[in-house]
Formats: C-alpha cells, sequence, structure tokens
C-alpha cells in the first residue's frame, strides 16, 4: 500500500511539532534555491564588472568573505546528505512484499571437535545466487524468508575428504529504519533450518555418514539504497549457526560447525 500525497502537508511551510520526510523535501528544494541565488548573485558582480567581495561600495575582509564561502560548502554538503534521506512518498508499507536477488559469498567460520579436529578438518568458501522475499507487517516491521543453496569441499589434513552441499532457509524479523527514505538501513534476527544433501565424504576409503538436519540462530544487517523509481541496491550481512555430526562405520568422528558468515550484493524491488 502506498502512501499519497497530501497537499495540506505540502503546502504548510510554518513551524510545526515534527519533522516528516516531505518537510525534508520541501527544505531540500528550498536549500537549492538558496544556493543557486548565492550563487547566480555573484556571478551578476563579475559579469558586471564588480568584485564579489563588495557589498554597497564596500570591501569586505577576505576572511569574512572565505568564512561565507565555507558557509556555502558546508549548506551544500547538508544539502546532498538530506537528499538521500529525505522522500516524499514511502518505499514500503505495511502488507507490501520485497522481493531482492543476491549474490552470496558463503565464508565459513569452522570449528571442529574430537577426529575431525585432530585431521584438522575445514570447509571451503562457495558463491551463489540467492532470492529472499520480506513481507511488510508494518510499516518498520518485516518478515524475511532467505532462499538458496550451495556446494562445499570438505578438506582435511590428509587431504580432501568429499562434497556436501547446504540448503539453509533461514527466517528473520526485520526492523527497518527510514522507510521514508533513499538508504534504508535494517536490522534482523531469527532462525535457519539446515538440510545438508548429496554427500560424498570419504575417509580412508570408506564412506562417511553426516546427520542432515540442524537449527541454529541467524543474525543480519543489512541495507537498501534507492536507484530508481523501481529498483534499489542492497547490501547485506548474515551470520548463520550450522552444524552436523559425521560419523565413519558408525562411530562418530566429533561435532563440525560451519557456522558461516555470507555476505550479499544484489538489486530488489516492491510489490
Amino acid at each position: 500500500m502506498r502512501n499519497k500525497l497530501d497537499p495540506h502537508q505540502v503546502a504548510h511551510c510554518g513551524p510545526c511539532d515534527q519533522t516528516t520526510p516531505r518537510c525534508a523535501a520541501i527544505s531540500f528544494a528550498w536549500c537549492g534555491c538558496v544556493i543557486a541565488c548565492y550563487n547566480r548573485i555573484n556571478l551578476t558582480k563579475v559579469n558586471a564588472g564588480q568584485d564579489p567581495l563588495e557589498e554597497d561600495g564596500t570591501v569586505e575582509n577576505e576572511t569574512v568573505f572565505l568564512s561565507r564561502v565555507t558557509r556555502v560548502k558546508h549548506l551544500k554538503i547538508a544539502v546532498a546528505v538530506l537528499g538521500l534521506f529525505a522522500s516524499t512518498a514511502s518505499f514500503a508499507d505495511q502488507g507490501d512484499i520485497i522481493a531482492r536477488v543476491r549474490a552470496i559469498s558463503i565464508r565459513p567460520d569452522v570449528h571442529t571437535s574430537g577426529t575431525l579436529s585432530a585431521l584438522a578438518t575445514s570447509v571451503n568458501e562457495a558463491t551463489v545466487p540467492e532470492i529472499d522475499f520480506t513481507y511488510m507487517v508494518r510499516k518498520h516491521i518485516g518478515v524475511e524468508l532467505i532462499l538458496g543453496t550451495s556446494r562445499h569441499k570438505v578438506t582435511s589434513n590428509a587431504g580432501s575428504l568429499g562434497g556436501l552441499s547446504v540448503l539453509p532457509p533461514t527466517l528473520t524479523a526485520q526492523w527497518h529504519f527510514n522507510p521514508d527514505g533513499r538508504v534504508r538501513p535494517y536490522v534482523g534476527a531469527g532462525i535457519n533450518y539446515s538440510w545438508f544433501y548429496n554427500d560424498k565424504l570419504t575417509y580412508g576409503g570408506e564412506g562417511v555418514g553426516v546427520k542432515h538436519s540442524s537449527f541454529g540462530p541467524a543474525l543480519q544487517i543489512g541495507v537498501d539504497v534507492q536507484v530508481s523509481k523501481r529498483i534499489f541496491v542492497n547490501l547485506d550481512l548474515k551470520k548463520l549457526w550450522m552444524r552436523t555430526d559425521p560419523t565413519l562405520g558408525g562411530a562418530s568422528l566429533g561435532t563440525l560447525k560451519i557456522d558461516p558468515w555470507v555476505i550479499g550484493v544484489g538489486v530488489g524491488t516492491t510489490f
């Protein structure tokens, strides 16, 4: 559901009790006009052969002039920053669905126990595509479902142990800051269910079994940056906790905790 522009909010330019994105947008435009007029006055003086330092026949102190220039530069910077966060319409409102497509780099933070530690067992990184959908329960609150799968090589000091695929659908509850702005940070926390499949692990010519599923927490932080009317760019960082318990001939080899960091870059839109 999109917010409609309220003409009364736009037309009101007196003192108000709070600052809204619409007020910010109006201020942004007003400041731009001030800067343009200031530059135009000085340009007119130069074209007329008059020193821009002169005002009513008086030459200002150079320090005062430089101070004015500095203030204008600061004003321009403030306007630029304000422009990033100002908007006249809500990016996503209650009932909207946000869809993203990302390329993610999965970087395991491996911890082991038992025989796996003695073998210095490790899991390699992987880069894969991922899709996710966020349903906005409220303007600031969303629920995100993350879908993707990856294939990893498992290594040890005895050489390669084979490959293992992981499917970790992850559900997080998110808090969206600044939902009306062009730059929209968010944080999230939830749970992931990891399914280990297509496991082709061997050691000493004998097959290694794995526990095929695990539950673990998930944390998330990210930001969406609007680049056009419908498209935004997304940066996202997650921490997932997942584990499995390999066995050899029915005997435990210890616990393999993969616990990856997941770094994502992608694009998205809102429905």
